[in-house]
């Protein structure tokens, strides 16, 4: 084998590596993550109902309001305990930093301040990296 040959299997090698590790990490995360929202949302299963009167809903902002009489969240016999986003835009991680698209979920309790947030960054033209947050 000359060098040439021994350069291409170790770059292979390597690059194979990196892509298997980088593969791994990515089930580890979500697997964790639906493993912490299970147990948030668990956590929530037996707590009372939120009960929302008139005065509460004319608390909350306009397009919230709108959107609970718009897809029928307040019919009788639907118990509202958790909420569940779904967020799409830009942002950046410091105040000078460059834009980036990202994706995400939430979710959230009501009666208690609790939530996780998943959301899939994209740094750079396919680049693209995971971020959670949870309390």
């Amino acid at each position: 084998m000359d060098w040439l040959q021994i350069l291409v299997i170790t770059v292979v090698v390597i690059g194979s590596g990196l892509l298997i590790a980088a593969l791994v990490q990515n089930f580890t995360f979500r697997r964790n993550v639906k493993k912490e929202t299970a147990l948030l949302l668990q956590a929530c299963a037996h707590e009372p109902v939120i009960q929302l009167n008139e005065e509460r809903l004319q608390q909350l902002p306009p397009p919230v309001l709108r959107w609970l009489r718009l897809t029928r969240s307040l019919d009788a016999g639907k118990p509202i305990r958790s909420v569940r986003i779904r967020q799409e835009g830009m942002l950046r991680t410091k105040p000078e930093g460059a834009w980036m698209p990202f994706r995400a979920k939430q979710y959230s309790l009501l009666d208690q301040p609790s939530f996780i947030w998943m959301a899939r960054i994209q740094r750079h033209r396919g680049l693209r990296f995971m971020a959670e947050t949870c309390t």
